[in-house]
């Protein structure tokens, strides 16, 4: 399965510019720069809701993700379009062989939805790692698909394990 959600940077990217252009201008009218007959406490009132919904933009995680499932190897990416649009985008990136997955959690939140992949691997004590991904614009349609798709990797994972054991259980009887 490959799912993205790259149209979303471009609308996050529109009302960062849209919200940059609002903080500009009120900036302006506040230092007197540009002569308008707004009283104060409404460019303040203004002001005041470009930036929380700026602030709200950014807690509440990444704003697009890739994923893909085709193959071999689950590649798992996010990205989120820096602040008020301007320079590049960050990139958080995972990717790893379907076999090593052991698990996954979704929670829904406030401001959005965290992803959590439990991973196997050799480098911790315990034998896995959780890889956190926090997604702002996930609609119930592409978490239900993410979630079927995990559940059939985890089924698929469960029977090579199954395999493996009556193989091994196979070799020591003999």
């Amino acid at each position: 399965m490959k799912m993205n959600t790259f149209s979303n940077l471009r609308l996050v990217k529109i009302i960062n510019l849209l919200l940059a252009i609002s903080i500009l201008l009120m900036l302006l009218i506040i230092f007197e720069v540009v002569m308008f007959s707004i009283h104060l406490n409404v460019i303040f009132i203004v002001l005041g809701t470009c930036l929380l919904t700026l602030l709200i933009m950014r807690l509440s995680g990444y704003n697009a993700f890739y994923i893909d499932t085709t193959g071999e190897v689950i590649t798992f990416e996010s990205h989120r379009c820096s602040r008020m649009g301007l320079g590049s985008n960050l990139t958080k990136k995972v990717d790893f062989p379907k076999v090593k997955l052991l698990g996954y959690g979704v929670k829904k939140g406030l401001l959005g939805t965290t992803i959590t992949l439990i991973v196997s691997t050799k480098k911790n004590k315990s034998g896995k790692v959780k890889i956190p991904f926090r997604l702002s614009f996930l609609s119930k349609r592409n978490r239900g698909m993410i979630e079927d798709e995990f559940d059939t990797i985890l089924k698929s994972n469960k029977e090579i394990k199954r395999e493996t054991i009556l193989n091994t259980d196979i070799k020591f009887n003999h």
